[in-house]
């Protein structure tokens, strides 16, 4: 009798657990489905927090590095005219410039002198002869100071200039000459550095076509870059010494642009950039030259840029821009909002430099963007 009224007891209690978790199992859910859409109704009723700060006035010049990739052309080699004798002097050596004009052997007491022409001279020109080649011949002449007629036929004017160049140049009987010697003059294709002679005192004088004087190779281009590894279209091999002049194999890419107030400088020296701010200028190459030792794939550089008047220091986040490319910050006064041009000069970590009219008691919006805030002026 007692053990059936244990179980009776036993299989109340299982329905009474059984009832309270088939409840909790509906209700629960129900409960925070209510939770979340009561919060939802809140949320809807709540505007957002407007975080605000005063701008720090900016007192700092600034300077980061970059990288300039370099590109070098190889300008090749001077080769020998129609020669004969033997060489009694060398007057040029490795790291010495030939320019136009520029002294290189002595051949059986004649000196023999580099010339920036359109081509070399092939042919010995005398009295009555006409053709191109006197035409540069007369215009080489001119660039030497000596003074004679444009013309495209070899005149007695002509062959003045060439005496006086015979002069200068240590010709026996040089004031009796009757014919330009194509063999006094070694064409260059412009303006070189010595790398090698490969020529020396006592020895024969090259022969037709022989290369005697090896160039360094130019530098070409420099382009701005984030890092040392000279991005480039398509990597060289680390055993070819220089970059043809004529390959687009091998075409630097820029990875940086320059501010418009930014200076580039390399060890204190000021290097122009060209007008896209993403390389060197003409002149730029040319003092970067005098300063790069070898032929380097990179050199290490520095932009800089002055303290600008009027520039604040804000967070990236306070800055907005519009449709047209234009940047600016939101201020706020009291209850009062206004948009103010901003124009950013760099960036540093999360803050950037502004030009802008600020105060410091101003108050900067951040983050107005996710306030729906576009530039409209």
């Amino acid at each position: 009798m007692e053990s059936v009224e244990l179980r009776n007891r036993s299989s109340r209690i299982r329905s009474v657990i059984l009832l309270v978790g088939v409840s909790l199992w509906i209700l629960l859910p129900l409960a925070m489905v209510a939770a979340i859409t009561f919060q939802v109704r809140i949320s809807n009723f709540t505007s957002p927090t407007v975080v605000r700060l005063h701008p720090e006035r900016n007192t700092e010049d600034f300077s980061r590095t970059v990288f300039l990739g370099l590109q070098w052309s190889d300008p090749g080699t001077l080769r020998a005219p129609a020669w004969t004798g033997t060489v009694q002097e060398v007057l040029i050596s490795a790291g010495q410039q030939i320019t136009n004009g520029t002294p290189l052997l002595r051949i059986d007491g004649v000196q023999r002198v580099a010339a920036s022409t359109e081509w070399p001279f092939s042919r010995p020109l005398t009295i009555g002869d006409q053709g191109t080649d006197v035409l540069h011949l007369t215009a080489w002449l001119q660039t030497q100071g000596i003074g004679v007629d444009s013309s495209d036929s070899f005149s007695y004017d002509t062959l003045s200039g060439v005496r006086e160049l015979a002069t200068r140049l240590d010709v026996p009987a040089a004031d009796d000459i009757s014919f330009f010697d194509p063999s006094w003059l070694i064409f260059i294709n412009g303006d070189a550095t010595v790398q090698e002679v490969a020529v020396g005192v006592g020895a024969p004088a090259p022969v037709t076509g022989e290369e005697f004087i090896t160039l360094q190779p130019t530098l070409s281009r420099a382009v701005l870059q984030g890092d040392d590894k000279g991005q480039r279209t398509n990597q060289r091999s680390n055993n070819e010494e220089t970059i043809s002049e004529d390959s687009n194999e091998d075409e630097l890419v820029p990875s940086e642009t320059a501010g418009s107030l930014e200076k580039l400088f390399i060890q204190d020296i000021e290097i122009p950039l060209d007008d896209s701010r993403q390389g060197l200028s003409e002149e730029g190459l040319s003092l970067l030259s005098d300063v790069v030792e070898g032929t380097p794939e990179s050199i290490q550089a520095s932009l800089r840029q002055e303290n600008v008047p009027n520039s604040w220091v804000v967070p990236a986040t306070a800055v907005v821009s519009g449709e047209s490319g234009q940047t600016c910050i939101f201020l706020q006064n009291g209850s009062t909002e206004t948009e103010t041009q901003a124009n950013v000069i760099h960036s540093v970590g999360g803050k950037v430099i502004v030009s802008a009219k600020l105060q410091e008691d101003d108050l900067v919006i951040l983050f107005p963007i996710s306030q729906k805030r576009v530039c409209q002026s």
